[in-house]
């Protein structure tokens, strides 16, 4: 008597594998685009705390530091590909058109971050 499986019992364990990963593949795709968009929300959250950091040196010294008014300008690492800084007059801050990777973000203190791809 020989051991080992019949071509059958093969096939019946690939088709089995193959039904797992055509279910499986989907969710991991959604989870891998879910952690890049919290990656750029935390990205533009460093820029907006970066861009408070540039606020508060400009108003104490304004020559040395001039205020920055595009977030790629910004002395972050992972620094955004373009976007706007808009200083408000109540001290706050706002930025718009932060893009990282495929992502575009924007920030206000109320809301802070949001991307949308």
């Amino acid at each position: 008597m020989k051991k080992g499986f019949t071509l059958i019992e093969l096939l019946a364990v690939i088709v089995i594998l193959a039904i797992i990963a055509l279910i499986a593949s989907p969710i991991v795709v959604g989870l891998i685009e879910d952690s890049n968009k919290q990656a750029a929300e935390r990205s533009t959250e460093a820029v907006a705390s970066a861009a408070k950091t540039r606020s508060a040196l400009n108003q104490m010294n304004p020559t040395t530091y001039p205020k920055i008014t595009t977030a790629k300008d910004l002395p972050v690492d992972n620094a955004p590909t373009a976007g706007t800084v808009t200083y408000n007059s109540d001290g706050t801050i706002a930025l718009s058109g932060v893009v990282f990777g495929s992502y575009t973000c924007t920030y206000t203190n109320a809301a802070g971050a949001a991307c949308t791809k």
